[in-house]
């Protein structure tokens, strides 16, 4: 029997040490295994990207979410940058007392002109929810960009205050950016960016509206540059308290990361090669498989009539998957998940679903 698996980090496993376990503990049930990473842009993007491409890492001293400097990486293959916004926007442990309202997309924006400046050509930004709120105001300010008031005073570099202030964007793209493609699983419209948020009522309602405007904001600048304007209600444009609009106003084109990741690394052709599917999951970990991806690789198995399988830890009672073929983990160590594929394989051996 052969079986696809696609591995998601489950505790402390990686995706490589997670696709590892699988095929050990599946070869002593005669199961041949192909692994298969995926990603809708989220975390762990450049991981999925490693297990199926050679790609070059390059390292790069950013500013992180809270203002603190961070050391982040981008992965470079057949001439395109690939960046993983979520390594920036996560919170680090020491920074969790910083509001959302005063955390800033600059990391970003210093990545992509870094990377613009090593090696100009295309790059593919992986965007995911982020808890923050400043309309990409951060990544356009390291990318040259300045802005000004209602009275054409220009304002300086800050947070909150700036993106309810402003008035008018100055500046032109950099001139060495290629295309850049956005990958995102989630679709918020910005009117949606401030949702779970731990904001009251009013703050989530004043920060909405200072959203609408810099998108009116946004646009006004797009005209004067000779561009189209952008649809504010755009899907994606609220993810990371309004990133994804001020993306798009640089040209950015958004698309379904997981069906995109699913296209570039042959997915369908994949799961028309093999018996079963089999996919990880720990829903309420540091690194859940997004409910794209599943969806996706639900669609795609159903093409193929290849059964499905997940092994999942503590699944919510509305996950979307049938009992039977669901196989728990009861732990998120590399033994629980060698035992789930055990488990699996027997089931298999005795009464294969067909």
């Amino acid at each position: 029997m052969h079986a696809l698996v696609v591995p998601m980090p489950i505790g402390d496993a990686s995706v490589r040490e997670c696709a590892d376990l699988a095929e050990e503990s599946a070869a002593a049930h005669g199961i041949f295994v192909s692994s298969h990473a995926m990603s809708d842009g989220g975390a762990g993007l450049i991981d999925a990207l490693m297990a199926h491409e050679t790609v070059e890492l390059h390292g790069f001293e950013v500013t992180d979410s809270s203002g603190a400097p961070i050391f982040a990486s981008a992965a470079r293959t057949r001439g395109t940058w690939w960046i993983e916004a979520a390594e920036l926007f996560g919170v680090q442990p020491t920074d969790v007392r910083t509001p959302p309202l005063a955390r800033t997309s600059t990391g970003l924006g210093e990545l992509i002109a870094k990377c613009a400046l090593r090696h100009p050509g295309p790059m593919a930004i992986g965007l995911a929810p982020a808890p923050m709120m400043d309309g990409g105001l951060g990544m356009l300010r390291a990318l040259g960009l300045t802005v000004s008031d209602n009275l054409g005073r220009m304002l300086p570099a800050g947070q909150r205050p700036d993106l309810d202030r402003i008035r008018r964007v100055h500046g032109s793209p950099p001139p060495m950016l290629g295309l850049m493609r956005v990958f995102t699983g989630a679709h918020q419209p910005l009117e949606h960016a401030a949702l779970g948020l731990n904001l009251c009522r009013t703050e989530r309602l004043r920060a909405i509206d200072a959203l609408r405007r810099w998108a009116d904001t946004l646009n006004d600048w797009r005209t004067a540059q000779g561009y189209r304007a952008i649809d504010p209600r755009l899907p994606s444009g609220g993810l990371a308290g309004g990133t994804g609009f001020a993306l798009a106003a640089l040209g950015a084109d958004i698309r379904n990361g997981g069906q995109y990741f699913a296209t570039l690394t042959r997915l369908e052709a994949a799961m028309n090669e093999v018996d079963i599917a089999i996919f990880m999951d720990d829903p309420k970990g540091p690194a859940p498989m997004p409910p794209s991806v599943r969806a996706i690789l639900s669609r795609t198995a159903e093409a193929a009539n290849v059964p499905l399988y997940g092994l999942v830890h503590r699944p919510p009672p509305d996950y979307g998957l049938a009992q039977s073929r669901l196989v728990p983990l009861d732990g998120t160590s590399g033994k629980d998940v060698a035992k789930a594929v055990a488990s699996l394989g027997r089931r298999l051996a005795n009464a294969p679903d067909s």
